[in-house]
């Protein structure tokens, strides 16, 4: 099994957050609230240090709401506000593609969540290289998408969460790129973890985002990591393109994924801008640094201390 590095603690490399960017704050929130039971704790701008962080100056004083899991746990949704931000398709850019959430029954989701106003891309189904996962893909407003998985059993190789709630939180970001082996080395390096297996594995949404055949492979490389967390790493097929920037310079749906790192100092990164301290729910005064990965993503390290 892939860990971290025992001298970087055990929560080095957890999923702590995903910030989303919507052109409608107040509707997402609500949304989030309603079908994956994120409440909301602060409501408020973007300061001006943050948008320095993520290398979007445009950001700042931007509307932006921090969302909690209902869980309890570490694990947070934030939203920006752009209003010329254009809803992405599902699966079709390069960058942060899905969030996946530890859930304890989808199956018993996919009614409420067909009566709402999500896009069921994918039913519960099991995973097509195991049965011991069950997953289902639903599609947001601004084509983000969520996996709500459930994890029947331990899995060979992978640390996985057991879910404590119904829905509980989110264990995984999921990039879509142009080489599953490169981007995987690169996760692998920032968080000085063995990297994971590459293989390849039929991945269902992503065939029938693209208008593929149901049994088409693609490349599939995975970096575990603390905090029972992981990165998946997706090839994705030709005819893939980049995600604009919308007009504070974020790109539009998932935008930032956010992780602990056990120090900032031992990191090889280009920061965006220099680390600093941001004082709001989820970073609670933890150094930051923000960094692009090899999609063109976000990466922001919070510093566990």
């Amino acid at each position: 099994m892939s860990l971290p590095h025992p001298n970087n603690g055990p929560d080095h490399g957890k999923v702590v957050a995903a910030t989303i960017v919507t052109n409608d704050l107040a509707g997402h929130a609500a949304l989030y609230g309603e079908y994956l039971g994120y409440r909301e704790e602060w409501r408020g701008t973007v300061p001006p240090e943050l948008a320095a962080l993520w290398g979007a100056p445009m950001a700042a004083a931007a509307p932006m709401a921090v969302l909690r899991s209902a869980a309890g746990t570490e694990s947070w949704l934030r939203l920006v506000e752009d209003p010329g931000a254009e809803p992405q398709p599902a699966m079709r850019t390069y960058g942060w593609s899905a969030m996946e959430v530890a859930v304890e029954d989808c199956d018993a989701l996919e009614a409420p969540f067909r009566a709402g106003p999500w896009e069921i891309l994918g039913a519960p189904a099991d995973l097509s290289f195991t049965d011991a996962i069950r997953a289902m893909q639903v599609v947001g407003p601004m084509g983000e998408v969520f996996y709500l998985t459930v994890i029947k059993r331990p899995v060979p190789g992978f640390d996985l969460p057991v879910p404590e709630a119904k829905i509980d939180r989110l264990f995984v970001q999921i990039l879509g790129c142009d080489d599953a082996e490169r981007a995987r080395d690169f996760y692998a390096a920032l968080f000085d973890v063995p990297a994971g297996p590459a293989f390849d594995a039929v991945i269902r949404v992503v065939n029938r985002s693209h208008g593929l055949p149901p049994d088409h492979k693609i490349r599939l490389g995975t970096v575990t990591l603390g905090g029972k967390s992981l990165v998946e790493i997706d090839r994705f097929p030709e005819g893939t393109t980049a995600r604009p920037a919308g007009p504070l310079g974020l790109t539009p749906a998932t935008s930032v994924a956010s992780y602990y790192a056990a120090s900032l100092d031992t990191i090889r990164a280009d920061w965006l801008a220099p680390p600093a301290r941001i004082d709001l729910p989820s970073w609670e005064g933890r150094r930051t640094g923000c960094l692009l990965g090899p999609a063109g993503e976000r990466v922001e390290l919070l510093e566990i201390g």
